[in-house]
């Protein structure tokens, strides 16, 4: 096989992967509105496509961390995507994100005592976008049961930019 050939194999296949999970994560925004609550914490609601408010322009990178908010945004470089095979083990406990631009652009994320609550993902000219937390982290289901629903599967839901991609 030559290696224009194996590069287009290859580019299939990530696309390929990539359609995988927005169809399950498709299926999952279109189901019935699910609210997560943890004490004080609205982890937030999943409801019809239409009712998505991510990729908003409006939205703005969470503040940094400090002694009176410790929930403050971090810079994250390790949330798994649909091209890393971890992604696809549904053993393995750990934060996930899908997006057109993967881990190519800034993302910021918020966490209590390790569990992540929400994440924003800039688009291509930096703008914030705050991404869509599923209400299971797809396609796992470790951790489900720890404190705070465990990690998270986080959707880039502005669909300009997956159009674009």
């Amino acid at each position: 096989m030559s290696r224009i050939q194996t590069r287009a194999l290859s580019r299939r296949a990530r696309i390929g992967g990539c359609a995988a999970a927005l169809a399950v994560a498709g299926s999952a925004l279109l189901a019935p509105a699910a609210t997560a609550q943890t004490g004080s914490f609205d982890l937030g609601s999943v409801g019809s496509i239409d009712s998505l408010s991510a990729g908003s322009p409006v939205d703005e990178w969470p503040e940094p961390p400090n002694p009176d908010d410790p929930t403050g945004g971090v810079d994250r470089d390790d949330l798994l995507t649909p091209e890393s095979p971890e992604f696809w083990n549904v053993g393995l406990a750990a934060d996930r994100i899908i997006s057109p631009f993967g881990l190519s652009t800034r993302v910021v994320c918020t966490s209590f005592h390790g569990v992540t609550l929400d994440c924003w993902q800039a688009d291509r000219e930096g703008t914030p976008h705050k991404l869509v937390k599923l209400p299971y982290n797809f396609p796992s289901h470790a951790g489900e049961t720890s404190p705070g629903g465990g990690p998270g599967t986080f959707v880039y839901a502005d669909a300009s930019a997956w159009s674009d991609s």
